[in-house]
């Protein structure tokens, strides 16, 4: 569209949680995930890597960077870490990206001393390619420091460690950053050469995500004081895992606070409760620049949903399908807002196209789920008007029925 141009296309898939089935299952054992070592990767109906290397070239699909949010392995596999590491590289070349990386979740290490490993780290500091990245001093400096920044092109992507104290059994189950490690932080992004575009990767959630039942007890320690450091250094998206139940949300803030990015899991498996509310997706994350706002931070995220005899398949959309197809994320005005100006449109029209009206109103196209299921019941409600959709997506707008 003249109005709009994508920026960054970042790829995402979180928690893959690799495992190899035990010989000596008990009849109660529960498979921590989808992606097995011991199945093979011929089918791509029903192995996730092979679905989605056959998604990106069935669909010619595209990505700038592909990160993974943590957990690659399950209970700190050796073989499951090596293996999705391997992977995720495989697929970020199919999808052209110039910059494959993942941060540190905590199935990652093994802090609970079940392997034979001298250090909690050293399973993920073996790997090769070098992790977290190829540049032995980013790399070195994320070790040390628990964060590093590295500089793309048009971007600046910091990759943080909330698994730092996962080493105490007290801290085992939440996320962690420390005041040093924050302020350590604040200094190297406030003398950096920030971008346009900021990218926050890490592992546990910095604010609260507790829908499904999924508990309180797990939120990164000191994130809110992460978030505000963040909202004084240019426009941030944070993405992260670890909650295996996708959302997009503003943080607690000014107008400019973060984005937060909850991604879906990508094969792990879901608790009782969140079984039958979310689904495993892949997501696609396009940074949008519009021509009249450019200091302000837009986007869309495109999502597909594993599903086992099928391969990935776009999301629909609705209770129980995670992300929708399409979800956007920038617009902050009130949904009631929105609705008044699409009205206003709709005075001498009984239906209008919905990428005819976005061409006028292109914040249309960036709200979050939550507030446009607002704006469209506003819609109804005050304005008799109703969106109509096709697979999931707005298609129009017309007289409600």
């Amino acid at each position: 569209m003249d109005h709009e141009e994508i920026l960054l296309t970042i790829a995402v898939a979180s928690d893959l949680h690799a495992y190899r089935r035990p010989d000596d299952k008990s009849s109660t054992y529960q498979s921590p995930s989808k992606l097995c070592l011991s199945d093979t990767e011929e089918n791509h109906l029903s192995h996730p890597f092979a679905g989605l290397n056959f998604l990106i070239g069935e669909e010619k699909l595209k990505a700038d960077i592909f990160l993974c949010p943590g957990d690659m392995t399950d209970r700190a596999a050796p073989d499951g870490v090596k293996y999705s590491w391997d992977q995720i590289h495989q697929s970020g070349k199919l999808l052209g990206a110039k910059l494959t990386t993942a941060t540190v979740g905590n199935h990652d290490i093994d802090s609970r001393e079940t392997t034979l490993a001298e250090d909690p780290k050293e399973l993920l500091q073996q790997l090769n390619p070098k992790y977290p990245l190829p540049d032995t001093n980013l790399t070195n400096e994320f070790w040390a420091q628990n964060f590093t920044l590295y500089q793309g092109d048009n971007y600046s992507l910091l990759l943080l460690n909330t698994c730092v104290k996962h080493g105490k059994p007290e801290e085992l189950e939440r996320g962690y950053i420390t005041v040093h490690t924050l302020n350590q932080l604040k200094k190297r992004i406030d003398s950096a050469p920030l971008k346009a575009i900021n990218i926050l990767l890490c592992h546990h959630h910095p604010h609260q995500h507790s829908e499904l039942s999924l508990g309180d007890h797990d939120v990164m320690k000191n994130g809110q004081l992460l978030i505000d450091s963040l909202a004084l250094n240019g426009n941030w998206l944070i993405i992260h895992g670890h909650k295996h139940h996708p959302k997009i949300s503003y943080a607690a803030g000014g107008a400019s606070s973060p984005i937060v990015f909850a991604s879906g899991s990508f094969s792990g498996n879901f608790g009782p409760e969140a079984e039958t509310r979310t689904r495993n997706q892949f997501h696609l994350v396009d940074i949008v620049q519009l021509k009249d706002k450019p200091y302000a931070f837009y986007g869309m995220i495109r999502s597909w949903n594993w599903a086992f005899g099928s391969g990935w398949v776009r999301s629909i959309g609705g209770a129980v399908a995670g992300m929708p197809p399409t979800a956007g994320f920038g617009t902050r005005l009130h949904p009631a807002e929105l609705a008044k100006i699409v009205a206003s449109k709709m005075v001498r029209s009984k239906l209008k196209k919905w990428d005819e009206l976005c061409k006028s109103i292109p914040e249309l196209n960036f709200q979050l789920p939550q507030d446009y299921e607002q704006f469209k019941n506003i819609l109804v409600m005050d304005y008799k008007l109703s969106v109509e959709e096709d697979q999931g997506a707005p298609s129009q707008v017309g007289i409600a029925k």
